[in-house]
């Protein structure tokens, strides 16, 4: 009987100091936890190494104190400190977890996967984990599967779960194959009209190759017709932060007989905070004034430009372009432009900002509308002779200053409806005219070109209406004015997408 007593009080003994030293550990966690909150990450580090050293391999203070190596910020001893802990204890597999989450949000993510496989692979349904592994698929330019295969054991889990559920249609929508139709008026003061209507297609195949394939068919007044067909594909090297976008194709039209080529190269390279620099090549037609409708006029774009277009603080761009033409003729374009945010709800955002543009030719296109008026006898009256320019829009010494002002407004979840503005506030350029001139008597006389440097208020504005009929089908209906010195102009525009993609997969 006594010896039972004895045994019975060795045992509270030992159950008490365990559960003392148990309380003590917690205490400790409890307060290296209170410090990281106070931002006192020193501090904690101290208590969590002690801790550790009075109880190697417990699983709570190996994670905190990792989490505390990772908010003070020093990396080297974060990854240090994982890499040696994951491999002494490798039984402790929700140290991937924990290291494959910080890999994650420095954007190592060949690194996180890694880890994160690794838990995977014990905990297969874990919604963190799978979570992650998709969006890394998706980064990295997998295919839609890649993807799919992650999102969809937490969506089959959580079906509330509201990151999946976002993710899993920005990958459908973004990874699914395409058909895109459209059809727009046009029509300005020259007067030049047209009907335009385009088809195009394309399928993401992986971050490599991403091709497409557009048709365009323009009529216009006199029974005239072009047509254009392209080839195209893009090219993204994610570890880069480059992209490549490639197009080649024919154009043919009912005024000329030779079917010229068209080609395009365009690389986009990411910069730091969201910058990007862009260079691009283009071949295409020229069809913006009615001469360029009576014979083929081909212009070759060479474009640089700097910009920042995504992100809450501002966006802007710079940009320069050297317009050449076939007969050598050349126009140069400058141009910058910069939003900054008004107004930013979930429903509502509104920008302004300013746009500058400065434009000059090395020689003029304008020319007598009647070449036969540069015979006319002269008379006593100065006379204004109507010209055009032929075969395209030559600026002289063209400067722009305008304000600009942006809008998105959403109406429920599956319409929006946006606005862009471009008011100029003060421009001028040289402005050709033709008068018919007299010298000494009178019985000589002729036609003679004089700029003249003229103010004028450019105006741009665009309406655009999308409305998203399902995931799989969007409408979208559009409106732009735009007025210049030498024309104004209305498009009134409509298109469909549609994508494909299984549902059950």
């Amino acid at each position: 009987m006594r010896r039972e007593i004895i045994l019975f009080l060795i045992f509270l003994f030992i159950n008490q100091l365990a559960f003392s030293q148990s309380q003590g550990l917690y205490d400790s966690l409890g307060t290296a936890r209170q410090l990281m909150n106070e931002k006192k990450i020193s501090e904690a580090i101290m208590i969590l190494r002690s801790c550790e050293k009075s109880y190697p391999g417990n699983v709570h203070v190996i994670r905190l104190r990792g989490q505390a190596l990772y908010w003070s910020k020093d990396f080297e001893a974060t990854h240090s400190y994982f890499k040696a802990s994951i491999e002494r204890y490798p039984n402790l597999q929700v140290l991937n977890l924990d290291y494959g989450r910080i890999l994650f949000e420095l954007n190592q993510l060949n690194d996180a996967k890694l880890y994160l496989l690794k838990y995977l692979k014990q905990e297969p349904e874990d919604a963190e984990c799978n979570l992650m592994l998709g969006k890394i698929a998706y980064w990295q330019g997998k295919s839609q599967e890649s993807s799919l295969k992650y999102l969809n054991v937490v969506h089959k889990n959580y079906p509330t779960n509201q990151q999946a559920i976002d993710l899993i249609k920005e990958v459908r929508q973004n990874r699914s194959p395409y058909l895109k139709i459209g059809l727009s008026k046009y029509s300005d003061s020259q007067p030049l009209e047209s009907i335009q209507t385009s088809i195009e297609s394309g399928f993401y195949q992986s971050a490599w190759l991403q091709p497409g394939v557009q048709f365009q068919n323009r009529s216009f007044d006199g029974n005239l017709n072009a047509r254009l067909l392209e080839f195209t594909n893009k090219t993204a090297f994610i570890k880069s932060k480059t992209e490549v976008l490639m197009r080649v194709g024919v154009f043919q039209n009912s005024w000329a007989t030779k079917a010229p080529y068209t080609a395009g190269v365009e690389i986009r390279q990411k910069i730091l905070n969201d910058f990007e620099i862009t260079g691009n090549i283009d071949l295409s037609p020229y069809m913006y004034t009615l001469k360029s409708l009576t014979r083929n006029v081909m212009q070759t774009n060479y474009t640089a430009s700097l910009g920042r277009e995504t992100g809450d603080k501002f966006k802007g761009k710079v940009t320069f372009r050297h317009q050449l033409f076939e007969d050598k003729n050349y126009v140069q374009w400058f141009s910058i432009w910069t939003l900054f945010p008004i107004l930013r709800t979930s429903a509502l955002k509104f920008e302004i900002g300013y746009a500058f543009l400065a434009a000059w030719s090395k020689e003029n296109r304008f020319v007598l509308e009647n070449p036969e008026a540069a015979n006319t006898s002269p008379t006593s009256q100065i006379n204004r002779y109507p010209g055009v320019y032929d075969p395209y829009f030559t600026p002289e010494n063209q400067i722009g200053n305008s304000l600009l002002a942006k809008g998105d407004l959403k109406l429920g979840s599956s319409i929006t409806i946006s606005f862009n503005a471009n008011v100029g506030v003060y421009s001028k350029i040289d402005y050709p005219e033709f008068f018919q001139y007299q010298t000494g008597n009178s019985q000589q006389g002729g036609v003679e070109k004089i700029f003249t440097n003229t103010k004028y208020t450019p105006l741009d504005l665009k309406s655009t209406i999308n409305w998203r009929l399902s995931q799989k089908i969007l409408l979208s209906a559009e409106y732009i004015y735009f007025k210049t010195i030498w024309y104004d102009s209305h498009t009134l525009g409509a298109g469909l997408k549609m994508n494909f993609w299984n549902d059950k997969r």
